[in-house]
């Protein structure tokens, strides 16, 4: 396996940043993942029932601030996606500055685009915990329209996250700067998060598809992002130890 902390074309007065910023880019992922798992399972499950918008609006207005720390999640979350962006370009931009370059902007925009979507959430708990709101009135329909517009945000950005999963994976593969397994499962994870985002735009019938698809997503998305991120701390760390070693 070729190690692109180990073999940079940089001289060693640059390694302990590379060390540093696979330490830094792995640490991230992993607080990523935490800060997800929370405002999806704990927060978003619970509240928000997609089935019955009468009964999401009732969690919003009795859980408000549950709900709320879910939307800082999420906006804690797309800060560290740039961060992972700028850090993954510098891991790998020796494996192929322009691919990583590339990579790392659609990351950017997906982070973008999602920071932008969380808007739709906010403006739904505002409207849904207003006084004198009246169950089926006008405050919480628009409440309705602006948690859909966050959930097709969402859908829009995982299409430049997907083509960011893909590219970084055949970044992997074709320099086997990571194992090449783990771009294999990157290149998967970006496929399927790509098929699920189109079936989501092109499908009127997408809720017959959708549990069939998410689970198509889920075993990819979490065992490549996972592996990178193991690779990325465990790296960094055995390169911060030679670097020690040589002083």
């Amino acid at each position: 396996m070729n190690d692109t902390l180990r073999n940079s074309n940089e001289g060693p007065e640059h390694r302990p940043l590379q060390s540093a910023t696979a330490l830094t880019s792995g640490v991230a992922l992993l607080l990523m993942a935490v800060l997800a798992l929370f405002a999806e399972f704990f927060v978003r499950a619970r509240l928000m029932d997609p089935n019955d918008l009468t009964v999401t609006l009732h969690h919003l207005r009795t859980s408000a601030s549950l709900f709320r720390a879910g939307i800082a999640a999420n906006l804690i979350v797309a800060v560290l996606d740039v961060i992972v962006a700028v850090t993954l370009y510098e891991v790998f931009r020796h494996a192929g500055r322009g691919l990583a370059l590339l990579a790392a902007a659609h990351r950017v925009v997906y982070a973008a685009v999602f920071a932008t979507a969380t808007l739709g959430q906010m403006l739904a708990v505002h409207l849904a915990t207003g006084a004198n709101v009246l169950p089926g009135g006008p405050s919480n329909l628009l409440a309705s329209a602006f948690l859909d517009m966050n959930a097709f945000g969402w859908q829009i950005g995982l299409v430049f996250f997907a083509v960011h999963l893909a590219m970084l994976g055949g970044l992997i593969v074709r320099s086997g700067a990571a194992p090449r397994w783990i771009g294999v499962l990157l290149i998967l994870a970006g496929a399927a998060y790509l098929t699920d985002a189109f079936a989501n735009v092109l499908l009127s019938n997408y809720a017959d598809y959708a549990p069939v698809l998410k689970a198509c997503v889920a075993l990819p998305a979490l065992t490549s992002e996972l592996s990178l991120c193991v690779w990325l701390i465990t790296s960094g760390r055995q390169a911060k130890r030679r670097v020690t070693a040589t002083h």
